[in-house]
């Protein structure tokens, strides 16, 4: 049996000798304030077939190169979901563990300020740490990074046995210069124009610099770091992570699918994430996946859960790189469209396509394309004063994010 827990509480199990079948322990489900593993499998007793929950569980690793150095490092194949997440799913995204409960009392590796970027450095060789004693860590995506917690001495550390993580680094990439800048940037700004998105700084160690995002499924209370539960669109709408573009073999979700999502959020969400497909055009994000957009499972003040939409989070201007894909992650008049080629008729199609009025969705677009024009130069200055950031390179992504801000503004009267 792989066991499934929240904290120390075991939430079902996922059974091997059953087709690893998952279903939910009696007692989790008389819980008070007890969540369901996914929108897709409700809180029954009736089992979840091992096939949906692997695709469920294979959206907990990481991708592509990492995942193939992980599943390496560990005697695993690339493709072997249960024994990866038994492997890595001591902390993962959202609030679950995946084969041990976490311990009553946290355990913490500090970092000690000289190490860090030796810590950054490996992480090529070494994805999320695999192989230390006692750690047990997994985020999806193929991007470099690393889960960490805060001490209260204003050190990072690395949790150990299940405890909970607090922010996650993203260090600089050679193969993407200026992503540090770029995240920065594109999330602060975001938070400028009223859109929900999550907390980063930037920060240097030694020669790396690098983004430190506070992990909104995490939060603090006096006296230990309690888990949220989260699940990204892909999960909830059922397809593995390399089905997370619209134009992937087989087919991904497309804008319509990814609002459909709405159906399970409070009113003032379904605006939200418009206004969130609307950013992320805005800045030019063509990494806008099924993946980057998630729901935030939040227990109200008498502790009944309210699944509603997450804080935007891996937000990048595409246009700072030339090699990087220049179209959406998402068909837009149901066809593949470039950062540059988005018309007033792709707006019309696109509302008609989600039942939206499309002279409320134009004035939104231009709405937020003002606003994002106006606080850009604030965001800018507010990272220039900060830790981290090379002023040249926050520049050039500055005129990158308002070239695509006009652009899209003047095409979408056109």
């Amino acid at each position: 049996m792989i066991g499934v827990y929240y904290e120390t509480l075991q939430i079902g199990s996922i059974d091997p000798d059953a087709g690893h079948a998952f279903e939910y322990e009696a007692e989790w489900l008389s819980t008070p304030g007890a969540f369901p593993l996914s929108l897709r499998f409700p809180l029954n007793d009736e089992p979840v077939s091992g096939a949906e929950i692997e695709i469920w569980l294979a959206n907990l690793l990481p991708e592509e190169r990492n995942l193939t150095t992980i599943a390496r490092q560990t005697g695993h194949s690339p493709g072997d979901v249960f024994g990866l997440i038994q492997q890595l799913g001591g902390e993962t995204a959202g609030a679950l563990s995946f084969g041990a409960h976490a311990q009553a009392v946290e355990d913490f590796r500090e970092i000690e300020p000289r190490d860090l970027e030796r810590v950054l450095n490996e992480l090529p060789r070494r994805p999320f740490l695999v192989g230390e004693e006692g750690v047990s860590l997994s985020l999806t995506g193929g991007q470099d990074k690393l889960p960490v917690a805060l001490l209260d001495n204003g050190s990072w550390a690395i949790p150990l046995a299940g405890a909970s993580s607090t922010h996650i680094l993203k260090p600089d990439n050679s193969r993407l210069p200026g992503i540090v800048e770029n995240e920065a940037l594109c999330l602060t700004l975001a938070a400028a124009v009223g859109l929900n998105a999550a907390s980063c700084e930037t920060r240097r160690a030694g020669q790396r610099k690098y983004l430190a995002v506070k992990r909104y499924d995490r939060t603090a209370t006096d006296k230990r770091v309690r888990r949220l539960h989260q699940e990204d669109f892909g999960q909830i709408l059922g397809y593995p992570p390399q089905q997370k573009y619209e134009c992937a073999t087989g087919g991904g979700p497309g804008l319509r699918d990814l609002y459909s999502v709405a159906n399970y959020l409070p009113a003032r969400d379904r605006l939200a994430l418009v206004d969130s497909f609307v950013f992320n055009i805005l800045i030019g994000n063509t990494d806008a996946h099924a993946k980057n957009y998630s729901v935030l499972f939040k227990p109200d003040r008498q502790g009944q859960i309210t699944p509603v939409l997450a804080p935007l989070y891996d937000l990048l201007c595409a246009r700072c790189w030339p090699e990087v894909n220049r179209y959406f992650a998402q068909n837009i008049a149901g066809t593949k469209r470039p950062m540059s080629g988005i018309f007033h008729r792709h707006w019309e199609a696109v509302s008609q396509s989600l039942g939206l009025n499309p002279t409320l969705l134009l004035r939104r677009v231009e709405r937020l394309a003002d606003d994002a024009f106006i606080a850009l130069p604030d965001a800018v200055k507010r990272l220039e004063a900060g830790e981290g950031t090379d002023p040249a390179v926050l520049r050039h992504v500055s005129e990158a994010v308002e070239k695509s801000i006009l652009t899209v503004s003047a095409n979408a009267r056109k």
